[in-house]
């Protein structure tokens, strides 16, 4: 079975919820001002929080899947 390209960019609600260390991003943007990394960080951790209130499970995901490939169609 063969995956489709969107299938290459998922990732899994748990993995969804890991953030990258202070120390990873400094590396991904080198030069960042402390600041910029501190709201960077700050963006981070709100959006995993918002993500682990909604207690998505993967078998729920698949449906919100299914759902949008049927509303698309």
């Amino acid at each position: 079975m063969s995956r489709s390209k969107s299938e290459d960019f998922e990732i899994k609600p748990d993995e969804a919820l890991e953030i990258p260390s202070s120390e990873e991003i400094a590396l991904r943007w080198p030069g960042i001002s402390p600041e910029h990394l501190d709201a960077i960080m700050n963006d981070y951790t709100q959006e995993m929080d918002a993500l682990g209130e909604l207690e998505l499970d993967e078998e729920l995901v698949l449906r919100i899947k299914e759902l949008a490939v049927q509303n698309a169609a």
